[in-house]
């Protein structure tokens, strides 16, 4: 497995000195394919991928479509609670990114997220990202706006979740969108 490691280390190394981004990323994505789940699994925890959550932060349309589909492989395996510690700041960014992919990626994971009970407080306590998904639950597009809600009502369905929605600050952030809806 070492090698394996060793050449996806290398490549985002490679990427994070803008050397051939989408050439990278596209070794990426192929070489995905050739790993077994615990393989995956093993890569996935071992990697930072911060350097392709900075792939999203451009206007090559092939550049993101790329790094959105190397990030959704590499984090379906990974703990939600992870994704949340090491990529927070990162998500937040991406959901408001322009691209519809970009928000659905980062919302995937959040409702992921928010299926474990465990994780309730700690959504909870992302304000900022909290913030962003009910701007989200008015987008035009039903691919950001239906999973924005999904995850509200997961969040709502904790103690803490319930406390966090019907804070002033959520609740206003509601109502604005209510009223941008109109």
């Amino acid at each position: 497995m070492g090698t394996n490691l060793e050449w996806f280390q290398k490549s985002l190394f490679n990427i994070s000195h803008d050397q051939d981004v989408v050439n990278n990323l596209s070794n990426i994505k192929i070489a995905l394919t050739a790993l077994n789940s615990n393989q995956l699994k093993y890569t996935s925890g071992s990697l930072n991928l911060s350097n392709v959550f900075d792939c999203l932060n451009c206007s090559n349309k092939e550049q993101i479509d790329l790094a959105c589909e190397v990030l959704k492989t590499f984090l379906k395996v990974l703990d939600p609670a992870v994704i949340l510690n090491q990529y927070g700041i990162a998500m937040l960014r991406a959901l408001n990114h322009p691209n519809v992919e970009v928000k659905e990626l980062v919302l995937r994971e959040l409702n992921r997220a928010a299926s474990e009970p465990t994780l309730g407080p700690k959504l909870s306590e992302e304000r900022d990202l909290l913030l962003c998904v009910v701007a989200s639950v008015g987008h035009v597009d039903n691919a950001v706006a239906r999973p924005s809600v999904q995850f509200l009502v997961k969040l709502g369905s904790t103690p803490e979740g319930t406390r966090t929605l019907f804070s002033p600050v959520v609740l206003e952030a509601l109502n604005n969108v209510a009223r941008s809806s109109d």
